[in-house]
């Protein structure tokens, strides 16, 4: 049984989406930066493994975790 969420907790979610995403465009910002970006994830700077990168998966399996989590939240397509 889920508890409901008011808007103080949709409210909270939302801002920690946002800081998470504001994260991983500065870490990925880094890694372009720094070279390390040809196997980076674009939203937080982790190398992807090579598995996913051959399915043409983008983001690294924690980053595609929370961009599904936060579709289902939100609504919208996830982001990889």
């Amino acid at each position: 049984m889920g508890l409901a969420m008011d808007e103080a907790d949709v409210a909270y979610e939302a801002e920690v989406a946002a800081r998470e995403a504001a994260l991983a465009r500065a870490r990925a910002r880094i890694a372009q930066l720094t070279g390390a970006a040809g196997d980076a994830c674009p939203e937080c700077g982790e190398p992807v493994p090579l598995a996913r990168r051959r399915l043409g998966l983008a983001l690294c399996f924690d980053c595609a975790e929370r961009s599904e989590r936060r579709a289902r939240l939100y609504g919208g397509p996830p982001t990889d």
